[in-house]
């Protein structure tokens, strides 16, 4: 069972980061809290590490997985192309 999520020391520097900017990459060790965190400040979120289709629609036309509110996490897996490719104005415009 997963526990209430606990905060963090980056979680300030995330909303600093992402208002300044319009995009950040998490990265870090496998099941550290990378989409944890990003899900206490993320409207929506594609998960393209878990979900196929997400991944498939990617392939095809990343402003796909760009669409929804903003701001948006996307969890990426490690053999995919840093999330910075899919980084367009759409992803950086401001919530």
């Amino acid at each position: 069972m997963v526990g209430a999520y606990r905060s963090r020391i980056v979680d300030g520097e995330l909303e600093s980061r992402l208002r300044a900017t319009g995009a950040v990459v998490i990265e870090g060790p496998k099941a550290c809290g990378k989409t944890a965190t990003a899900r206490q400040i993320a409207a929506s979120e594609a998960l393209l590490d878990v979900d196929a289709s997400a991944r498939q629609a990617a392939a095809v036309d990343p402003e796909l997985v760009l669409a929804g509110a903003t701001p948006r996490a996307l969890a990426t897996p490690r053999a995919l192309a840093t999330p910075r490719a899919l980084a367009t104005p759409r992803a950086l415009a401001s919530p």
